[in-house]
């Protein structure tokens, strides 16, 4: 085995550095292969992040909107049973009116 054609055959150091450097630039290779598969794996996993972001922002949205309308729907039932205390109490007073006026007929009727 010679190192060039035309030139000297090599010494077995220079054989052995020789195998060595294209031991080594074969790894080199790999590893650059190895690296670019590395890069596409993270900006595959980069876009997968920036979707489950996006996807949480909506949810949040969601969560925002339907935490307002909880908000409103409370304050309407607040509103609602306000109303309803009132109205009871309304009706608590006509009641009463009714079982007084009915006594005071009663009354006027065991008068005459």
């Amino acid at each position: 085995q010679t190192a060039k054609k035309t030139g000297p055959r090599a010494t077995p150091r220079e054989l052995r550095l020789i195998k060595t450097s294209h031991k080594y630039l074969k790894q080199l290779e790999e590893s650059n292969v190895a690296l670019e598969e590395l890069k596409l794996k993270l900006a595959e996993k980069v876009e997968e992040a920036k979707g489950k972001e996006l996807y949480i922002s909506q949810l949040e949205y969601k969560v925002d909107s339907y935490a307002n309308e909880i908000c409103d729907l409370r304050s309407r039932l607040n509103r609602v049973g306000h109303e309803s205390d009132s109205w009871h109490e309304r009706f608590l007073k006509a009641d009463t009116s009714y079982h007084e006026l009915k006594r005071a007929i009663r009354n006027l009727a065991t008068d005459f």
